[in-house]
């Protein structure tokens, strides 16, 4: 399920993304990866080509809200960092240029659009936006790129395996182990039980 959010999250900014205006975002994301590991490496990587405009998505943890014996309903969050760069200035950068380019303010108002109270058509609450910040790195400064995260949040309930009853079988067979009085020996006996005694 984790992945399937983060798939869709991308597959929905990208079928966007294809359509013109005013359907669609009137531009198109060059990147779309899963977070890295080591941001600073990523970014500082002289083999790495990167491409903008660019959008990441991670999970990024959850906690336990409710449990039954069945199934268990998480608090879960996930991170969605878009980042544009304008070889001009950061300025043209963050809200964009006369020449259409795009700037990360236009595509975070664009995503929170399609996001925020989107189920992605997956058994969870809808997308929450908890907050938006930018992402304040020396190797994104190097660049010219400016980049803003998104904290996204839903609810996933996830069924507990092997927990139906109906999944243990017939009772059929007891095993019984027991000593007579005054004896160290045991009497172990496999019981084979009659369904339709009473």
């Amino acid at each position: 399920m984790i992945s399937e959010i983060e798939n869709k999250i991308l597959e929905l900014l990208a079928i966007f993304a294809e359509k013109p205006l005013p359907e669609g975002l009137g531009y198109k994301f060059k990147t779309f990866e899963s977070y890295p590991d080591n941001w600073e490496a990523y970014f500082n990587s002289t083999t790495k080509v990167m491409e903008f405009p660019a959008a990441w998505v991670t999970f990024g943890g959850a906690t336990t809200i409710a449990a039954t014996s069945f199934s268990t309903t998480f608090d879960a969050r996930f991170g969605l960092m878009l980042a544009a760069k304008n070889l001009r200035n950061q300025g043209d950068a963050r809200g964009g240029d006369l020449t259409g380019k795009v700037g990360v303010y236009q595509m975070v108002e664009d995503a929170i659009a399609l996001l925020n109270g989107n189920d992605l058509q997956l058994d969870i609450s809808a997308l929450e936006v908890l907050s938006v910040q930018f992402v304040k790195m020396e190797a994104l400064r190097k660049r010219g790129v400016v980049a803003m995260a998104i904290q996204l949040k839903t609810e996933i309930t996830m069924a507990v395996k092997n927990q139906d009853p109906n999944a243990l079988g017939d009772f059929n067979t007891m095993f019984n182990s027991w000593a007579p009085q005054q004896s160290e020996h045991l009497i172990n006996q496999n019981i084979e039980l009659n369904g339709d005694d009473s």
